[in-house]
């Protein structure tokens, strides 16, 4: 048979189309495909595999408050990964996910790369010397007429931020809210000058009244670490059932925003078995008190817990227990459950005894600029005049606070604002000039003792790498605007300010914790000796610690401030529900925002029981109604939270939460908000 054209053609066809055929079934090209379209759809700050050495560099975490000693691997002086540093007392070789995500925020896409203004309602680019000449020109105008709000961690940038505000003649700067500045001001009501610690490091047992200890609680990566080789011990008390109770014996519901009728109840139990020791001012005021309003009954009636366990808190705190009142980080407590809950340890003498509570050395004065949800909502309503110019330091009050379009009021009242910020947030929208911050590795800075410490601590920050935009840090930023106003600073640039508050501190006393962990010393071994060059082991990350606490001297038990603030309130029968805030102080998803067809929504969690008091399904988009708003949510199960209670994460309930309104005077709270829930 001969081989002519007509069978090469065919032969040829078959060939090519059994290639074909082959390669299409081979997995290779397909590979190949999606692993060039993945790199096409890829962010460009997803971290890549280093190939060149490995460097290594020591520092202080600014993005996670816990404070924690990091170890910084550098590929070509391009930081790539945040690790623990064993060798830290705070951090154990641990590092949270806020301190290891460091790296891969120097590169977030809705980072802001070049001071902005906003023109036509669109902001454009422009220098740093117009935007200079911009804020000198209107804060010149303004004269004293100025509102700040500060960063929401005490520090030198929040000291330096008051002392530009003084020169101009404005009032100080508010503070973001949080659980560290509610207890350092139940520690001011009782006569302190104090920040409140918790030593679980020498603890035997603990009761966790609605403090989220082992959770969002700025120091609970220490405190997670120390109570580990106790783990089964203590009882958490909660409206809902933290991921880290089973750290404890058990789990008790508690309604949200009760602790502080706990707290008087335990307190009446430990006067009725005569464990009262001590001479306080207002004891017998405190007594009557407790006496005549605090019953089992009452106690139950207001946090569902059983007369049993309040008995059983009452015996474990006489037994030397450690009683911690609090919220959930972002829950808005009140002031209440802290003045009680200090109260209850004060009369067990568990106040600067190890094991106990601790009043811890304050590093920085507490602010005195006010209520921040006060004052906007004074300004909102119109009850304060405009300022002139606002100014946000690194505090985005628009996405942290209730009533969201209250507070966007408050800021469209100021005649001009600035942000200053590294990532483009929702307040810094509403601004008029935006001014760009570097990100934690950038810059420099310090974390002073995070809230739930039972010791003081200062940790130091340096820039490991140049920014990757256009940014200056916010202090050195006030140092310029200062001299051009013509009222100088004592320092001209942040780096200096940081130099003099490390040699105050130097001076003052304290350690290096290199050696002796500073709660031994709690537990009574001797301090050790100050080291010299406390700036050059704070460089290279180190922690300065003292343990030394503020005595107790002419602490009062608050009687008076809790008659007033646990005063009977009305029960509003609309409203049967409340607010519990859940949630971690870690990054998580961004919360869901309504896409164009209403599609998805903020999910809240209800038991079984209250769905149906509430006559809603698992699934459904519902309405979350408060005193002042309300919120579009979709309804899940749960049966770890407390019946009559609504669980999500404080962001996305904003719009429906509201500041209680109760005898607290000036400052607001929205823990335990009453709410309720319907078909939407």
């Amino acid at each position: 048979m001969g081989f002519g054209r007509r069978r090469f053609v065919g032969l040829a066809a078959g060939f090519a189309a059994a290639t074909a055929a082959g390669t299409a079934l081979s997995p290779a090209p397909w590979r190949l495909a999606r692993d060039a379209y993945t790199r096409a759809q890829d962010r460009p700050d997803l971290p890549q595999p280093p190939r060149e050495p490995l460097e290594e560099a020591f520092t202080t975490s600014l993005a996670c408050p816990s404070g924690q000693g990091l170890r910084v691997l550098l590929a070509s002086g391009r930081p790539v990964r945040c690790l623990g540093r064993e060798d830290h007392p705070l951090s154990f070789g641990a590092a949270t996910p806020l301190a290891q995500s460091e790296p891969r925020e120097l590169h977030r896409p809705d980072r802001v790369r070049s001071p902005l203004l906003k023109k036509d309602g669109a902001f454009v680019p422009i220098s740093w010397a117009a935007a200079m000449d911009l804020l000198v020109e209107r804060l010149r105008a303004a004269g004293g007429d100025i509102l700040a709000v500060g960063p929401p961690r005490p520090g030198t940038l929040a000291a330096l931020l008051d002392v530009f505000l003084e020169r101009l003649g404005a009032a100080s700067a508010p503070r973001m809210p949080s659980e560290g500045l509610q207890a350092a001001r139940a520690a001011r009501i009782m006569g302190l000058d104090a920040r409140p610690g918790y030593d679980l490091d020498n603890a035997r047992d603990v009761v966790a009244a609605g403090s989220d200890l082992f959770g969002s609680l700025p120091a609970s990566p220490h405190l997670r670490r120390a109570w580990a080789g106790r783990a089964g011990r203590g009882i958490c008390l909660a409206p809902v059932r933290p991921d880290w109770a089973c750290l404890c014996e058990r789990w008790a519901p508690m309604a949200a925003g009760s602790g502080a009728f706990l707290a008087l109840g335990a307190a009446r139990d430990l006067a009725s078995m005569g464990r009262i020791k001590g001479d306080w001012p207002d004891l017998a005021e405190f007594l009557a008190l407790v006496q005549a309003r605090f019953g089992p009954v009452e106690v139950e009636r207001a946090t569902g817990v059983p007369a049993e366990v309040q008995r059983e808190v009452a015996l474990r705190v006489a037994a030397g227990a450690l009683f911690a009142p609090g919220a959930p980080e972002g829950a808005g407590p009140g002031l209440a459950p802290f003045v009680a809950g200090y109260a209850l340890m004060a009369l067990a003498q568990g106040v600067n005894r190890p094991g106990g509570l601790f009043l811890t050395r304050p590093l920085s004065p507490l602010a005195s600029g006010g209520d921040l949800p006060a004052v906007l909502r004074a300004l909102a309503m119109g009850r304060a005049s405009a300022p002139g110019v606002l100014l946000l330091v690194e505090a985005d009050p628009l996405s942290a606070l209730p009533r969201p379009e209250l507070t966007a009021r408050a800021l469209a009242r100021a005649a001009f604002r600035t942000a200053f910020t590294p990532v483009m947030t929702a307040s810094a929208r509403l601004c008029d000039l935006i001014l760009p911050a570097p990100m934690p590795l950038e810059r420099h800075g310090d974390v002073e003792t995070p809230h739930g410490l039972a010791f003081a601590t200062y940790g130091l920050a340096l820039p490991l790498v140049r920014p990757q935009a256009d940014a200056r840090h916010p202090g050195d930023v006030l140092a310029h605007l200062a001299r051009r106003l013509g009222v100088p600073l004592e320092h001209g640039s942040f780096p200096e300010a940081l130099e003099s508050r490390v040699a105050d501190l130097e001076a003052s006393g304290g350690y290096v914790a290199s050696g002796t962990p500073p709660w031994r010393v709690l537990a009574g071994e001797p301090l050790p000796a100050p080291q010299a060059g406390l700036q050059e082991a704070l460089v290279r990350g180190g922690l300065w610690c003292d343990p030394r606490p503020v005595p107790a001297r002419g602490m009062s038990l608050g009687a008076r401030f809790l008659a007033r603030a646990l005063a009977p309130e009305p029960i509003d029968l609309g409203l049967p529900l409340r607010l519990a805030v859940s949630g971690s102080g870690f990054p998580g998803p961004e919360p869901w925002r309504p896409e164009a067809d209403g599609a998805r929504w903020p999910e809240v969690r209800v038991s079984g029981a209250t769905a149906a008091a509430s006559r809603v399904k698992a699934g459904q988009t519902a309405l979350l109604r408060g005193r002042e708003g309300e919120a579009r949510v979709r309804v899940a199960l749960d049966e770890t939270v407390m019946d009559g209670h609504v669980a999500a994460r404080a962001r996305d309930v904003l719009a429906a939460a509201a500041f209680a309104s109760g005898p607290e005077g000036s400052v607001p709270a929205w823990d335990g908000t009453p709410l309720a829930l319907e078909k939407a």
